[in-house]
């Protein structure tokens, strides 16, 4: 079972362009090398970051894998393959990596944005990307012509369950620790744990107790910087904060899959964004096991 992120990036024509498989290739291509980024490198048809044969950013052979075997780029309609776009056009391309993934696809969204104004790609103009996580078996299973699913929050609560083992490591932009000058461990879990109910309720209407999943997880704090809320706040006519202390760092956290995927995939799916009102940061797996 994998966990995959998948990101659906949406292109608007800005006068006309034929799409095909070729156009396509020379735009990623044009990524590579304007940017410096080896986006994917095989190795006997396994890559070899992630160790995954046909699990990689892209397929080994573009024009081949892309429609018949099992590809991590998916251009979502077949019509786009021959079709000339006109004007305001849309045209979309989902991109399907491994969860560790994420913070690399962020340096090619920047890499797709900044090839969108070289003139051979001119007409294609960025315009969004809308990003969900699944789990599947194998890439074969997603169907990534259906629309984003939605989920309910319960699902997923009932769904993570068993012995795997996960190590996630967390950077949270910034954290209000006003309630304590020295936080400690057990501290940063409950005001973690805490402020991230909150915000489900908040979106969703719906009570989380993650109260008793605090003690089955190994919790460390790495790197902590200490702030005050000023050094950081750019609009210095709200006064509401004023002499809290902020901290910015790493946690690490190491334990049974369900209680730490539940924090993750809440925060992932429901794109909750922000686990306090200064930001969630991002998330890097560094240790799975089954």
């Amino acid at each position: 079972m994998y966990y995959f992120s998948i990101f659906r990036v949406f292109f608007k024509i800005r006068e006309r362009v034929y799409i095909d498989n070729q156009f396509i290739f020379y735009f990623i291509k044009t990524i590579e090398e304007r940017f410096k980024v080896k986006v994917c490198s095989f190795k006997n048809g396994i890559c070899k970051e992630c160790y995954l044969k046909d699990i990689c950013i892209f397929p080994k052979y573009f024009f081949y894998d892309l429609w018949y075997k099992r590809p991590n780029l998916f251009i979502t309609s077949p019509k786009y393959l021959m079709e000339e776009l006109e004007e305001d056009k849309k045209f979309k391309i989902d991109f399907v990596m491994l969860n560790e993934g994420v913070d690399s696809f962020r340096i090619f969204l920047e890499a797709i944005q900044g090839v969108c104004k070289d003139p051979n790609f001119k007409n294609l103009i960025y315009k969004e990307v809308y990003g969900y996580n699944i789990f599947s078996d194998t890439l074969e299973k997603l169907d990534l012509l259906k629309p984003f699913p939605k989920y309910d929050i319960n699902e997923f609560l009932n769904l993570r369950s068993g012995v795997r083992k996960i190590k996630i490591k967390i950077y949270p932009t910034f954290v209000d620790f006003k309630y304590s000058d020295e936080p400690s461990n057990d501290f940063i879990k409950f005001l973690l744990f805490s402020l991230f109910s909150e915000r489900v309720k908040s979106l969703t209407g719906k009570d989380i107790s993650l109260t008793h999943f605090l003690s089955e997880l190994d919790f460390k704090v790495l790197n902590w910087k200490s702030f005050e809320y000023k050094d950081f706040m750019i609009n210095n006519e709200i006064e509401k904060f004023d002499n809290h202390k902020f901290f910015k760092g790493e946690f690490l956290i190491e334990g049974d899959l369900s209680p730490i995927w539940y924090v993750f995939e809440l925060v992932q799916t429901f794109s909750i964004g922000k686990l306090t009102n200064y930001g969630f940061g991002k998330v890097k797996i560094i240790k799975f096991e089954i």
